[in-house]
């Protein structure tokens, strides 16, 4: 059985360069940085001011959605997406917390939004789903978050412990939720043709701040700014060592970070548009004699 040995070195190119590298610096010798830690040398200040801008801007994403669900007396968010994105809001608060002050005050901040989400579709949505499913509401709610729950560890655990350099800032993983919230706004959206409790405020502070997030993870991963790691292997047992290479931000692909955030800004960019086209049908229809509806 082939046992990799993880014994890792700062390249040499580090000391070519005068690079210094403040971010390893704070990692014990054990271990090996994250993803994240990896990627946050310097010279990336448009990065973090662009990601931070996102996280903040999605605050208001949850304000403008619970403002409008509240009026409508609804949920503004598709069920699917709500437990997902509450369970790993949970799960990156309580069990495997940000790594700095600044992102755990952030996650807590969209835990306690995302809860007046959760408390909004058990408390509208019992209502508003199909009649079968009223009964075992509840518990067919407790259980989806339950199974989200579990499905946000072991995608972590599984997911981390195939990285050279684990993501345990869970930026993959949150992207990933993103695109199936993406997607299924879409369908709510042709779901309700009436939009009730679907926010268009929400909708573009959505796509904006998700645009700004990704364009500040393209300019991380493209800034290599980090250097390099050599790894080596040998068999349990033997002396026989084999070379690994260098590894780091040099030889990370970043091309799936860049697909998803594309695939995300369409569907966004397409729910936009549905809302916008309804919100100037109801317009033009306000104008007419008698509130009658626009001819198509």
């Amino acid at each position: 059985m082939l046992i990799a040995l993880l014994q890792a070195t700062v390249d040499s190119a580090r000391g070519a360069t005068g690079t210094s590298l403040p971010c390893l610096a704070r990692i014990p010798h054990d271990s090996l940085p994250s993803l994240v830690q990896l990627a946050c040398g310097p010279g990336t200040p448009a990065a973090v001011a662009l990601v931070t801008a996102g996280n903040a801007l999605w605050i208001l994403v949850y304000i403008l959605i619970i403002v409008a669900a509240s009026k409508a007396r609804t949920f503004g968010v598709p069920v699917l997406a709500i437990a997902l994105n509450f369970t790993w809001e949970l799960y990156f608060a309580v069990w495997q917390p940000q790594a700095t002050l600044a992102l755990r005050a952030v996650n807590w901040t969209w835990l306690l939004l995302d809860a007046v989400i959760v408390y909004q579709l058990a408390h509208f949505g019992r209502e508003q789903v199909r009649p079968e499913l009223r009964k075992h509401f509840n518990l067919l709610l407790g259980a989806l978050l339950g199974i989200a729950l579990a499905g946000h560890a072991t995608f972590h655990g599984w997911f981390t412990h195939l990285q050279i350099f684990p993501d345990s800032g869970s930026a993959i993983s949150g992207m990933f939720i993103n695109l199936i919230m993406s997607v299924l706004f879409v369908f709510l959206a042709l779901d309700r043709p009436d939009s009730r409790g679907l926010s268009y405020s929400a909708a573009w502070a959505k796509c904006i701040a998700t645009a700004l997030i990704t364009a500040g993870l393209a300019i991380q991963y493209s800034s290599r700014a980090a250097g390099e790691w050599i790894f080596s292997a040998h068999h349990e047992g033997s002396a026989q060592t084999m070379d690994l290479g260098a590894r780091g931000m040099a030889t990370y692909d970043p091309s799936f970070v860049y697909y998803m955030g594309a695939v995300i800004f369409l569907f966004d960019v397409t729910y936009i548009v549905i809302l916008h086209r309804r919100r100037v049908s109801t317009s033009a229809a306000a104008r007419l004699p008698g509130g009658e509806a626009a001819p198509a």
